[in-house]
Parts: C-alpha cells; sequence; structure tokens
C-alpha cells in the first residue's frame, strides 16, 4: 500500500500548473508536438478552451473529494461495496482520463495522472496505483512531474516494500542538472535541480540505513556539497541527523539480538 507520505508527495509534486494560450490555428502549424522526454506536449488552447481544461480538472477533483466524504477510507473496507459508490468511483476515474485523453502529454495531464494513481490507492488497488505513477515518471522523465514522481515510487520501495535496491534504481532516474556548482547564494538559479538534490540524499540514506555502507553514504553527501555549496551546512545536518539515526537502529538491534540469545532464568 502506497503510504500517507507519498501520496502527500504527490500532491506536492500537482500544484504548480501552466498551461500556454496562444491562437490555435497558427500554432496547429508551427509547433509540432514535443516527444515524451523532451518535456511537455505545447498546448494550443484558446482563453475558452484552457478555461474548459481548469474546469474539466477542478470537477474531477471536487468529484474525488465528494466520494472520499461519502464513501470514507477508515471504514470497513476501502473498496466501495455498493454499485452506486462503484459507479461513482468510475466517474471519477472518468473525469481524470477525459483529460488524459484530450490532452496527451501536457502539464494537466501529468496532474490528471498522479491524481488517478492517487484515487486508485484509496480504492485499496496499490498496484494499479504504482503501475500509474510509473507510467508518468516515465512519459514525463525530463520534466519536474516526472521526477518528482519517480522520487515518489523510490519511497515507496524504500520505505513500504523494503527494496532498496529497486529503490536507488528509481532515485537514480532524477538526472544531474546543468549548470552546477552555484556558489552565489543570490543566483536565481539556487534552487535548480532541487529534484536531483533530493533524490541523491534519498540514495544516501537508504545506503546508510537499510546497506549499511556509511562510507558510500558519505561520499554521495559530499559531492552534493561539492555541487551544492550554498546548502552545505543543511548538508552537514542532515548527515549528522542521518549517523544518529543508524546508531540508534544499530543499538535496537543489537537489544534485540541480546534478548534472543539470552538464556532463560530457571524456576
Amino acid at each position: 500500500m502506497i503510504t500517507a507520505m507519498e501520496m502527500a508527495v504527490w500532491r506536492w509534486l500537482c500544484v504548480a500548473v501552466v498551461v500556454a494560450t496562444v491562437c490555435p490555428a497558427a500554432a496547429q502549424e508551427t509547433q509540432p508536438a514535443k516527444l515524451p522526454w523532451e518535456g511537455y506536449t505545447f498546448l494550443n488552447l484558446s482563453s475558452e478552451e484552457h478555461a474548459a481544461l481548469m474546469q474539466r480538472v477542478e470537477d474531477a477533483d471536487l468529484a474525488w473529494e465528494d466520494f472520499r466524504k461519502r464513501y470514507p477510507k477508515d471504514s470497513a473496507t476501502t473498496k466501495p461495496a455498493s454499485d452506486d459508490a462503484n459507479q461513482e468511483a468510475a466517474n471519477v476515474l472518468a473525469a481524470y482520463q477525459t483529460v488524459l485523453d484530450r490532452y496527451p502529454g501536457s502539464k494537466m495531464a501529468a496532474y490528471a495522472a498522479t491524481r488517478m494513481a492517487g484515487f486508485y490507492n484509496d480504492l485499496g488497488q496499490p498496484d494499479k496505483s504504482l503501475e500509474m505513477l510509473k507510467d508518468v515518471a516515465h512519459m514525463y522523465q525530463r520534466t519536474p512531474d516526472g521526477q518528482q514522481t519517480a522520487i515518489t515510487i523510490g519511497l515507496h520501495y524504500a520505505q513500504h516494500a523494503k527494496k532498496p535496491a529497486e529503490a536507488i534504481a528509481w532515485f537514480k532516474k532524477v538526472p544531474m542538472p546543468d549548470g552546477l556548482p552555484i556558489t552565489d547564494p543570490d543566483d536565481k538559479r539556487r534552487d535548480t535541480g532541487s529534484e536531483y538534490f533530493l533524490a541523491q540524499q534519498h540514495i544516501a540514506k537508504v545506503t546508510l540505513l537499510q546497506l549499511g555502507k556509511p562510507d558510500e553514504a558519505k561520499i554521495i553527501f559530499d559531492d552534493l556539497g561539492e555541487l551544492y555549496p550554498i546548502h552545505k551546512d543543511d548538508l552537514e545536518r542532515s548527515w549528522k541527523f542521518l549517523t544518529e539515526e543508524a546508531e540508534s537502529a544499530a543499538r535496537e538491534a543489537a537489544k534485540r539480538k541480546s534478548a534472543t540469545t539470552q538464556p532463560a532464568k530457571r524456576q
């Protein structure tokens, strides 16, 4: 099951939405659709078409919120039991699917897909949810949406599935951005590559806490400090916190091992 933390990341990564508004007739001749790995498909929308798109998305979001109120997830089952509930669930999915079908490859389609993934998770279908997230990560791999989704998938494998190798593989799908290092705190690009910065820290965390390789994890942090010198103090604090967490986990493991190997007391 996708965790609450992962769901929070989905919602966070779907906040900013920008859709271009241009003359559709002229743009259709001059703006070919981009390939998935080049970024988002350019939407050639009039102001009326843009308003219709945003209304479709809002209607889908409202339908999900209404469904949550009528069929809370903490009820006896996470899956709708009645025919009415099943139909309402199908209506929510259809609303998001309309955005996917009408605006493929766009930023709003990425938003709709991640929302559908979250809804499938609410329905108790984590496998379908994860499948959709993987589609988003692949389709939008050169965009912030795709890279944030790859991080979300990595967190699932690290925290829930306990598969560190797969988690690291997903974190590594976030590429290093151009323009590093950035040394000036006033540089407008100071937050460039924030997805890469976050993904690398997650790799170090998994390497330290789950694979038990502190030297390799420290190298990752040191390399990040060279690429992001303006965040070096933050990285040092994060490393200190991680090592303390690793030491605490080691102590707890030693206690459990001692308790299982200690001979029983005679009566």
